[in-house]
């Protein structure tokens, strides 16, 4: 995971959320109880509807396996599910950490602190997860890249895409340059026979060494800077120019997250879209721009980037948002 320029802190004096005996993150109803490995299986089938709740279950589940690996096979409650988050959150606040949240080195907080952002890393794995595919772009084997993976919950969400479109295998790869955080989710991945993540820098062409042959079905990029950010403040633009040079031709039919980045010059008052037609690249003749990210496209809709997980936000409790951490 590259690290997001992130101008969304919490206040230091934000208050700290749950703790045991307090209300639980979302309510107790919504909650889909059983083992994260279940939520897989259950999900998979492209017959079961996925719902809201069952996305931030998910979520839950998946924020817990990410610090304690081999938890997958367990139920684990809501409310300690509640109390760990609430913990977590902690590092943002002013009372920092309790020692009680077991971080795989320095480097893994901020991947799992995008993970935490329950409303908008839900609206994201939905869009993501739940996308039905026209017959022309389903692809078995199912080739799927994430670029600076992290908790590696994107590309989760991709073989969620591949599997719930009729997909029988699956050859998912997520791309890491931090040890630590590559290996836990390694750990994850190959737990639940979802993928593999791979130690490297997706901006180097030697991170794609050994790929199966065939066309790459779904890409994941979320380096994309804060919108108070330039938009070379993270490599959003150089990840894409390195698969575009090495790829290109198996790229045509490539479903991309997000589909489309839409950055602004404030004071010229113009929008650059970038996409795969221009290869989410910054045109020669605007590079000299003062460009921010504004927008992206999500679920085939425009979306600004501070509204993204607004459809999530009622199912969390009042007293939990203020303390969220945010990806942008």
């Amino acid at each position: 995971m590259l690290r997001h320029t992130d101008a969304s802190s919490p206040s230091p004096k934000a208050a700290s959320p749950a703790r045991p005996g307090r209300e639980t993150v979302i309510a107790r109803e919504i909650y889909r109880a059983g083992p994260l490995r279940d939520d897989f299986e259950r999900l998979a089938h492209p017959g079961v509807p996925m719902a809201d709740a069952d996305v931030l279950s998910f979520l839950l589940k998946y924020f817990f396996a990410s610090l304690y690996p081999g938890s997958e096979d367990h139920a684990v409650p809501l409310t300690e599910l509640s109390t760990l988050l609430g913990r977590f959150y902690d590092l943002w606040s002013e009372e920092g950490a309790d020692g009680a949240v077991p971080l795989a080195g320095n480097g893994s907080a901020f991947p799992l602190r995008m993970l935490a952002d329950l409303p908008r890393t839900a609206h994201i794995f939905r869009s993501v997860a739940n996308r039905p595919l026209p017959p022309s772009q389903v692809q078995d084997p199912f080739l799927g890249l994430d670029l600076g993976t992290g908790s590696g919950i994107l590309l989760a969400a991709a073989w969620f895409q591949a599997r719930r479109n009729g997909v029988s295998e699956t050859h998912l790869y997520g791309i890491e340059r931090d040890p630590d955080v590559a290996a836990r989710t390694d750990e994850i991945f190959r737990s639940l026979g979802i993928g593999e993540i791979r130690l490297a820098d997706a901006r180097l062409p030697a991170a794609y060494a050994g790929l199966p042959d065939g066309p790459i079905a779904f890409v994941g990029n979320e380096n994309v800077a804060a919108p108070t950010a330039r938009l070379s403040a993270e490599p959003f633009s150089a990840l894409h120019a390195t698969l575009f040079t090495m790829f290109s031709k198996r790229l045509r039919n490539t479903v991309f997250f997000p589909e489309a980045l839409v950055v602004r010059d404030r004071e010229a008052e113009l929008d650059v879209v970038l996409s795969k037609n221009n290869r989410f690249q910054v045109p020669r003749h605007y590079r000299n721009l003062r460009l921010r990210p504004r927008s992206i496209v999500i679920e085939g809709r425009l979306t600004r980037l501070w509204q993204i997980g607004k459809d999530f936000k009622p199912y969390i409790a009042e007293a939990w948002l203020p303390a969220m951490p945010g990806r942008w």
